[in-house]
C-alpha cells in the first residue's frame, strides 16, 4: 500500500485499528521515516480528503537493548501524543507478523516501556495483551473530584487519571450526542486543567460493567481508547463505583 502526500514521493504505510481506534503506521525498519510528521498526520488523518485515521504512528528502530521498537504517535490535529493502548497492540501484532519478535514485544513510548504478550497473528488480523503500566489517579488535596464550569450554566465533575497521558473521567446517567460534542472539546481545552486532556464519559450499566464514549485530545470522538479504558477503571475503583 502506498500513500501520496503533496510534494513527496510514495510512502509505504500500514493502516490498522484496535477496537475501531485506527491509525496510519509507517514502518521505520523497512522505509525512511518522513520529516515533519505533525504535518503528515494532519494530511493523512482527514477522513474527507485522504485516508482517514485517528492519528499517525512511526515504528522506530531502537537505539537501546531495553526495547524491541520505539513508538512515536501524533494525533489527527498534528499534536504529539504520549500514549495509545490500541496502537500499541497493533504495533506488536505487526512486529510479530514481520518476524521481528516472538510472543512478546517491548515497546518504548516516551518514558514508559510497555510489554505486549500473547501475540497472535492471522493473515490480516491479530491479538495482543499489553501491560500499560500503573494508572495514577489525581485528586485535589481534600480527596474530592474536580468541578469544572463549562460556560455559565453547566458544571461537571471529573476524576483525573494518568496512563502517561492525561484523562478526565465523568460518570454520567445518559449521554446524548450533542452533549458529548459540546462538553468533550470544552473539557479537553478547559483552563482548569493543567494540559489538554482525553475525556471519558462513563455510564454504569451494572456491577462491574461500564459503557464509555471517548473524546480524545487532538482527534475528537473515537470508537475506543485503550489508555482511556485503563484510566476510567482506575478512577471508578478510586471513587468506589466498582470493586477493586
Amino acid at each position: 500500500m502506498t500513500v501520496m502526500a503533496s510534494g513527496t514521493e510514495g510512502i509505504p504505510f500500514i493502516k490498522m485499528h484496535g477496537a475501531g481506534n485506527d491509525y496510519i503506521f509507517i514502518d521505520g525498519f523497512a522505509t525512511p521515516l518522513p520529516d515533519h510528521p505533525e504535518h503528515l498526520a494532519r494530511i493523512v488523518s482527514c477522513r474527507h480528503s485522504h485516508l482517514g485515521a485517528d492519528g499517525l504512528v512511526y515504528l522506530v528502530p531502537p537505539n537501546t537493548d531495553r526495547c524491541d521498537v520505539e513508538f512515536r504517535i501524533w494525533n489527527a490535529d498534528g499534536s504529539r501524543a504520549r500514549m495509545c493502548g490500541n496502537a500499541a497492540r497493533c504495533l506488536a501484532v505487526w512486529m510479530k507478523r514481520e518476524g521481528r519478535v516472538g510472543e512478546s514485544c517491548r515497546i518504548l513510548i516516551a518514558d514508559r516501556i510497555l510489554t505486549a504478550s500473547r501475540i497472535q497473528v492471522d493473515r490480516w488480523s491479530g491479538r495482543a495483551v499489553v501491560d500499560m503500566g500503573p494508572a495514577i489517579v489525581h485528586s485535589p488535596p481534600e480527596g474530592e473530584p474536580l468541578c469544572l464550569r463549562l460556560g455559565t450554566e453547566v458544571t461537571v465533575v471529573v476524576h483525573r487519571a494518568s496512563m502517561g497521558n492525561p484523562h478526565a473521567v465523568l460518570f454520567v446517567d445518559s449521554l446524548p450526542d450533542e452533549v458529548l460534542r459540546q462538553q468533550g472539546p470544552a473539557i479537553e481545552h478547559h483552563p482548569g486543567l493543567s494540559e489538554r486532556t482525553n475525556v471519558e464519559f462513563v455510564l454504569e450499566v451494572r456491577e462491574r460493567e461500564l459503557s464509555v464514549r471517548v473524546w480524545e485530545r487532538g482527534s475528537g470522538e473515537t470508537q475506543s481508547c485503550g489508555s482511556g479504558a485503563c484510566a476510567l477503571v482506575a478512577a471508578a475503583v478510586a471513587a468506589g463505583r466498582v470493586p477493586a
